[in-house]
């Protein structure tokens, strides 16, 4: 199965919606040679003559800060004597464009606004479509996303927290948390009300969260797998775990089968996975040997949400995150035991 091809960008739309006008043959755009910071070039063909344009696109909302300085731009430009600005953008809302009008500067969006000065020959106008909403794929869909995801149904209080907090706490950037924030709670009203939380972080949500983590967040932090030293039992490595301080070997938590034994769950623990701060420091303090086959998966640490309460002198992960790592097992005990331990978390939630 071939990948869907991605969607047009807005300034080819706005090409797209030029070349619908019935005078024009052609449309192509190029780097400015001089000044290219001034944007690109931009040749319309129509009937025949050739008109060039020097072009700034924008793909946020033109607020009054943008617009002056689109303004300012196209007085530089016809001062400097270069080819009539164009402005192509997402799109352009009446009050806009009429700034655009009184500046002579000529524009198209993605929706089909424009305003075309050629020369004396041709000037065509067309407002007034409104602006289409942008089709959003489901949330989920990429590691970051999914991250962030984890980091909501662990603690929805996170909806409450700076940008900074949540980033530090799902290991993303500022950018990317500001965004799904946004997405997520446009009007913040978890800032407000606390209990909104459960409402926005749905069981729909979680699913996305805990399945998205074996498919797009596990891979990428996988560090490997490894046995006990010689003549020496898990039994012995969790000893020795508990024992060596945390400056030596960094944070780490457990999750997965471990994890949820340590909880209470009476299923026998094959796999240990643990999330490392320092795997180097882990590897070499507790002597472990690289296996293909070994019982201990180090995963790297991708952010604090990894590591959750103290049991049994373990720091274990939050259950969304032991869930996740238990989905992505392949032995059907894991994922039947993934399934107890969501609905019972849902369950509580509720």
């Amino acid at each position: 199965m071939e990948p869907a091809e991605p969607p047009p960008s807005a300034q080819d739309l706005a090409l797209e919606n030029l070349l619908k006008l019935p005078f024009i043959q052609d449309v192509s755009q190029k780097p400015a040679r001089t000044r290219p910071e001034d944007g690109n070039v931009i040749s319309i063909r129509a009937d025949g003559e050739l008109f060039k344009f020097r072009a700034m696109h924008f793909s946020s909302f033109l607020g009054a800060e943008i617009l002056a300085q689109i303004r300012v731009w196209g007085e530089e430009v016809r001062v400097a004597k270069l080819d009539p600005p164009l402005v192509l953008a997402r799109y352009i809302s009446p009050p806009a464009a009429q700034q655009l009008f009184d500046g002579q500067i000529s524009f198209v969006d993605s929706v089909g606004n424009y305003h075309l000065k050629l020369g004396d020959k041709y000037n065509w106008m067309r407002l007034g479509i409104r602006d289409r909403p942008v089709e959003r794929p489901k949330l989920g869909r990429d590691r970051v996303e999914v991250q962030l995801l984890l980091q909501f149904v662990t603690n929805p209080a996170a909806l409450a927290w700076t940008v900074r907090r949540l980033a530090d706490g799902a290991g993303v950037s500022k950018s990317a948390a500001a965004l799904i924030l946004r997405r997520l709670d446009p009007k913040r009203r978890a800032k407000e009300d606390e209990t909104l939380g459960g409402e926005i972080l749905d069981a729909e949500r979680f699913r996305t969260a805990v399945s998205g983590y074996g498919r797009v967040v596990r891979p990428k932090i996988l560090i490997g797998t490894f046995r006990p030293p010689k003549k020496s039992t898990m039994k012995d490595v969790l000893t020795a775990l508990l024992l060596v301080p945390e400056v030596e070997i960094g944070r780490y938590s457990v999750t997965g089968r471990l994890a949820a034994h340590i909880l209470g769950h009476p299923e026998p623990v094959n796999q240990f996975p643990i999330f490392v701060e320092d795997w180097h420091s882990v590897v070499s303090r507790l002597q472990l040997e690289p296996d293909p086959k070994g019982p201990i998966v180090l995963l790297r640490f991708f952010g604090s949400v990894v590591y959750g309460r103290i049991r049994e002198g373990f720091v274990i992960a939050p259950i969304p995150l032991i869930i996740g790592e238990l989905l992505a097992s392949k032995d059907s005990k894991d994922r039947a035991l993934a399934d107890t331990m969501q609905r019972n978390f849902l369950s509580d939630r509720a």
